[in-house]
């Protein structure tokens, strides 16, 4: 049976590295580790779909797509 745990509105997934993130990201947002927490969250949550004996390559890639859009997306709000 899993927990789900809700940080800021958003249902996260306790004891997984995606989850473990969100709420750091969510508990210390200020913090000097958060840009580098997002980068490896983004990587959790395409790891998540591929494994050494198949997984679904499809869904991983579609999730390095969102995360590259939502990346560019969020420099471009970067000031300079």
């Amino acid at each position: 049976m899993t927990h789900r745990v809700a940080i800021i509105g958003k249902q996260v997934e306790p004891n997984t590295a995606v989850g473990d993130f969100d709420a750091f990201i969510a508990a210390y947002p200020k913090d000097r580790r958060v840009a580098k927490a997002r980068v490896l969250r983004a990587m959790a949550n395409v790891r998540q779909y591929v494994s050494v004996s198949g997984g679904t390559w499809s869904t991983a890639l579609e999730a390095a797509r969102v995360v590259q859009e939502r990346t560019m997306r969020d420099r471009s709000r970067e000031p300079l």
